[in-house]
């Protein structure tokens, strides 16, 4: 499967909610994943670091939660998850495996959702151009042209299976630190919705 990623860096919320919607659409049918009525995701980022995520739930197997597929208990979550470099300064709220959007910086339910493979084209060198104006940033777009990688069908494919999925948390979360790393080495201060 060719897939295009298209990462907008903006200033105002109504930019990100316009971006969102597009970006929604677009991947709707293609990943079966379905936004809430508000979905608005942003991954906050300050000097490279993720320091928190903002957004409404994602759902996706015809709008079923993902959460009510596997039960993460928050000890085991917060003891495999130990970032050197992410800093949180808020705990996403109200399901009990809610800080996998928080320490991955990437959605509150990473499984199946655009930014799983946004995060992969920036481990994948795939950027297309990146522009620095004083301290704005320009859109960035990244492509992506390889299929699913091989680790992500075959978690798919086995969904749901709690002790896969832990093993699937473990490799998104090592490729998601060595995408912040690539922007903390740039010294990149931004809001990136993906």
């Amino acid at each position: 499967m060719t897939d295009i990623l298209e990462v907008k860096i903006c200033e105002t919320d109504n930019e990100w909610r316009e971006i969102e919607k597009l970006i929604a659409k677009k991947y709707l049918n293609e990943f079966g994943v379905r936004p809430s009525p508000a979905g608005h995701h942003v991954v906050v980022l300050r000097n490279g670091v993720i320091v928190g995520t903002s957004g409404l739930e994602f759902s996706c197997n015809e709008g079923i939660p993902l959460e009510r597929y596997f039960d993460i208990d928050d000890e085991w979550f917060r003891g495999v998850f130990k970032p050197d470099i992410v800093e949180l300064t808020r705990w996403a709220s109200c399901y009990p495996n809610a800080g996998l959007a928080s320490h991955l910086g990437i959605t509150r339910y990473a499984f199946g959702h655009n930014k799983v493979f946004a995060v992969l084209s920036l481990k994948e060198k795939q950027l297309q151009h990146l522009e620095l104006f004083g301290s704005k940033l320009t859109a960035l777009s990244a492509t992506v042209k390889k299929d699913i990688p091989d680790f992500l069908k075959k978690y798919y494919l086995n969904w749901p299976r709690p002790k896969l999925f832990r093993t699937y948390l473990k490799e998104l979360y090592n490729i998601s630190r060595q995408a912040v790393l690539k922007l903390k080495e740039q010294g990149i201060i931004i809001r990136i919705n993906f």
